[in-house]
């Protein structure tokens, strides 16, 4: 569902409201679809089969606004895993921001069902990949021409596809405590969060908004790549040879 509005947010706190907003109404439907299904599992036969299929009906309907990415595996006749990638903590709970400095993180979240072990820990996984901040997602807004959340679940679905999220948290050189991932038409800086590996998105600066200083050193990189292809830079090999503007 796209919820669009033809009205363009240019301020930041204005767009930050509207995201805490949404997050806001996407909880409560959470809430609201987490109940119905449940119930009717109630009213079930308490089987493995029968959780499992609940809490794929629960995703289906509360994620649909938030998922990046939705993925069957099925291993022989029985075996079958479903993998969500999303946006929001777990159960879109609104409380489960993370705080540095009062800036809000959002994290994009890996969540597994196992049809065999639905109801323990190894079945039902949800972890968390990246934290997103709220600052980024404002820029999305702000930088687009609609007024939508799906605003910022296709920008993010176009830089974090499965190639991307495995260079970042699999390769041994890629883990760096800051870095700056190239897409091919935008540069986005990383710290990672203190005591964790999981990198936390600063900020999101697409090719329009790059000075000529950025376009001079990026664009050929930039030009290069394909869809969905990243390149990943130590901060300081990155800001030794792009400015980064303070205010991006």
């Amino acid at each position: 569902m796209d919820n669009s509005k033809p009205i363009k947010i240019s301020n930041e706190s204005a767009a930050k409201a509207f995201i805490r907003g949404e997050f806001r109404r996407l909880r409560e439907r959470f809430e609201e679809v987490n109940d119905k299904h449940i119930l009717a599992f109630n009213r079930k036969k308490k089987t493995l089969k029968n959780f499992y299929q609940s809490q794929l009906d629960i995703n289906r309907e509360s994620l649909s606004e938030l998922l990046i990415e939705y993925k069957v595996f099925n291993k022989g006749k029985t075996a079958e895993l479903t993998k969500y990638i999303y946006i929001g903590a777990t159960a879109i709970d609104i409380e489960g921001y993370k705080y540095t400095k009062d800036e809000h993180f959002y994290p994009l979240c890996s969540h597994v069902v196992d049809k065999k072990r639905p109801m323990n820990n190894n079945g039902y996984c949800i972890r968390a990949l990246v934290y997103i901040s709220e600052h980024a997602m404002a820029r999305m807004i702000t930088r687009n021409s609609k007024q939508s959340i799906k605003v910022v679940v296709d920008t993010l679905a176009g830089i974090f596809n499965e190639n991307a999220i495995r260079m970042i948290f699999s390769d041994a050189d890629v883990k760096f405590q800051n870095f700056v991932v190239v897409t091919r038409n935008c540069y986005i800086p990383f710290v990672r969060q203190e005591n964790s590996d999981i990198p936390i998105m600063k900020t999101w600066v697409p090719e329009e908004y790059w000075d000529d200083k950025n376009n001079m050193k990026l664009s050929n990189l930039a030009h290069s790549l394909t869809e969905g292809e990243i390149r990943v830079f130590e901060s300081n090999v990155f800001n030794s040879e792009v400015y980064i503007s303070p205010d991006l």
